[in-house]
């Protein structure tokens, strides 16, 4: 989130500095709005109000055009998130999903090239997931849309490039398919029960466990070499490559 409101310029770096197509963002600051539009994670909504009438609210702030320009962006804009049937309803009976909606629409209000969204699909139930990936995919066919998330799957579905981050380094700049590679040859498959499971070399990390009804369990174990004798090979996913880039230094295992 820090990173992100750098981007955006609303804060300003204790060190470094923040460049936009080659140029530092400290002089054009004032005038970032026009071309970044930023949607923080929680972000506030006028619960009294239509969607409708918030946009007109902040088309009037950002000094849009003429009256029939502002209808005609607003109604573009409602149709291009999805709300255009929902538009003259009351934001405070939307779903989570929608309110991303509408917050995304006024965030496009002035047109920018580059959108920062953070977290965007925290909260959501699995279909507004789905509807808002989707949303951010056909965004991201005119515009730049840069989005943090926790959500491998968003990851996996909505990006063409992918940037993990770990105590404040960058590990891994490039394509989706190309971060589970980071765990190839290091995710195992085992049944094991709960003595086995203690002694499980230090370095090794339960990605995931299944309880089976005999108090064993078949486990997915992240590890630089075979954990156990009965652990076979298994083919790694985005989630493997991701926590093997952070939760792994030096084959040790880190908080």
């Amino acid at each position: 989130t820090t990173l992100l409101r750098l981007l955006a310029g609303i804060l300003d770096p204790s060190t470094g500095t923040v460049f936009l197509g080659g140029v530092s963002i400290k002089p054009i600051r004032r005038h970032l709005a026009r071309w970044v539009g930023y949607l923080p994670q929680d972000f506030g909504l006028p619960m009294d109000l239509t969607a409708r009438e918030y946009l007109e609210y902040y088309a009037l702030l950002y000094n849009i055009g003429t009256r029939a320009e502002r209808r005609l962006r607003i109604n573009l804009l409602l149709d291009e998130v999805g709300l255009d049937a929902n538009a003259d309803k009351k934001i405070g009976g939307y779903s989570g999903g929608m309110r991303q909606r509408a917050a995304v629409a006024r965030t496009l209000l002035r047109l920018p090239p580059v959108i920062i969204v953070d977290e965007p699909t925290v909260g959501l139930d699995p279909r507004e997931r789905i509807r808002f990936r989707n949303l951010l995919g056909q965004l991201a066919k005119t515009r730049v849309v840069l989005f943090s998330t926790h959500v491998v799957e968003d990851v996996a579905v909505a990006c063409e490039r992918v940037i993990v981050l770990a105590r404040g380094s960058m590990v891994f700049d490039g394509r989706p398919s190309l971060l589970a590679d980071e765990a190839a040859g290091r995710v195992w498959v085992a049944r094991l029960n709960p003595e086995e499971e203690a002694h499980l070399p230090e370095d090794a990390l339960i990605v995931d466990r299944v309880p089976e009804t005999d108090g064993a369990s078949r486990v997915r174990i992240l590890c630089e070499q075979q954990p156990h004798p009965g652990a076979h090979p298994a083919d790694p996913t985005l989630e493997d490559g991701y926590l093997r880039l952070v939760g792994f230094r030096g084959g040790k295992r880190t908080e």
